[in-house]
């Protein structure tokens, strides 16, 4: 799994915390976390919590039992609670808000996250050969991988601007209008003379902003494709 940026992760842990009804991230989260466990331990997560830019952690008191390792965000009112647990055949992390319980995320968003899965599983070379919706979750999980880790300028730069017509037509095709819009704008900054690298050197303010501006409007691209596939469904 792609690293994410801190900002990406604080967003992700404020809805979480506000109990909005629609978060889609919190799975997003607690796989990246777990995969971060399994990978380099309790120690990298912690690392990572108690460090994040924008939100403070700091270790709580945890039971004898498990799991071995709570902590909790430095607010007064509904602090996020993230419990870290691994023992030699098990790891789990949740991640929840003081007051309440994280909603169960519908069965579309699963359905789009694990189609993703398999299709990084089969090593797709061309994503334009697959037919739908293979094609369309392809081309959109690949954008919003990139996205989330370093923003827009990150895809542009690791794809060279490769399939941007067709992600461009596929996030349209979803419905995702403002999320195509900027990507448009982004990938309109190229100047003749440059490549997608220059542009992510010449033009970060500009990406920034863009990505901004995409984070404020955070269409809901996992539900959005399942929708249109008629995946909206809890399996």
């Amino acid at each position: 799994m792609p690293d994410m940026s801190h900002k990406h992760i604080v967003v992700a842990l404020e809805e979480v915390r506000a109990g909005k009804q629609d978060v889609e991230r919190v799975s997003d989260l607690e796989n990246y976390l777990l995969d971060l466990l399994l990978n380099d331990g309790a120690d990298a997560v912690g690392a990572l919590l108690l460090n994040l830019e924008g939100m403070k952690f700091s270790l709580a008191d945890a039971p004898k039992e498990s799991p071995n390792l709570v902590f909790r965000s430095d607010h007064e009112d509904n602090a996020l609670i993230i419990e870290v647990f691994a023992s030699k055949d098990l790891a789990s992390v949740s991640i929840c808000p003081e007051k309440g319980e994280v909603p169960e995320l519908p069965g579309g968003h699963k359905w789009f996250y694990g189609e993703w899965e398999r299709l990084i599983g089969d090593e797709i070379a061309d994503p334009l050969v697959l037919a739908e919706p293979d094609r369309t979750v392809y081309l959109i999980a690949s954008f919003e991988a990139d996205v989330m880790n370093g923003g827009i300028g990150q895809y542009l730069s690791n794809t060279s601007g490769r399939f941007v017509t067709e992600t461009l037509d596929a996030l349209k095709r979803v419905g995702a209008n403002q999320t195509a819009e900027h990507l448009r704008k982004a990938a309109g900054l190229k100047r003749a003379d440059e490549n997608w690298d220059d542009l992510w050197e010449r033009a970060g303010d500009q990406l920034g902003a863009l990505d901004d501006r995409l984070m404020k409007d955070d269409e809901y691209l996992a539900m959005m494709t399942a929708n249109l596939f008629g995946k909206n469904r809890e399996d």
